[in-house]
């Protein structure tokens, strides 16, 4: 999953968690009902995922200051403003429940056997190679810029359930 997705997921769960319409997070208001929850993504964001502050602001279409001003003011909000506290421990909370939820391979032969039943199988030709990481097990595999499309959609919808990562080589 690229990392701008997993803004978005944060973002659609900051949203639903707070109980906000989810168009607002991302207009330019400066009501505090809109900036908490901004605020409070882009925290999310950084402390539990390490995203980058150019993928945050990219998302919000707002420079990267805006981002190193959230990041900035956290402590303080954090430890004076009740609100904003309340709402970050209870994005956090859903945050790390999610998380936590998720599932890893113990070995590299179940994630192959797991790919493989969900018809995520190497391709004859090889011109990409998808890297595979969920917890501290790793696999390849080798696609064409054919399919790779649909190889990404099969991987996604496979491992929605599981903390991975991939890189494309």
């Amino acid at each position: 999953m690229k990392a701008e997705d997993k803004f978005l997921n944060i973002c659609k769960l900051t949203t639903d968690t707070l109980d906000i319409c989810a168009d607002h997070i991302f207009s330019n208001s400066r009501m505090k009902e809109v900036v908490i929850p901004r605020a409070v993504a882009c925290m999310v964001a950084r402390l539990a995922e390490n995203t980058k502050h150019s993928v945050i602001a990219k998302v919000f279409n707002k420079n990267r200051a805006s981002i190193y001003y959230y990041e900035k003011q956290h402590p303080n909000n954090f430890a004076y403003w009740g609100e904003y506290r309340r709402s970050f421990k209870k994005v956090l909370t859903a945050y790390n429940r999610i998380e936590g939820s998720k599932k890893t391979f113990d070995t590299k032969k179940d994630m192959n056997n797991y790919l493989k039943l969900h018809n995520i199988e190497d391709s004859n030709t090889l011109d990409l190679l998808i890297v595979i990481k969920s917890g501290k097990i790793e696999t390849k595999v080798k696609t064409s810029y054919f399919n790779f499309s649909d190889v990404m959609k099969k991987i996604t919808f496979a491992l929605q359930h599981y903390k991975y990562d991939f890189k494309i080589i």
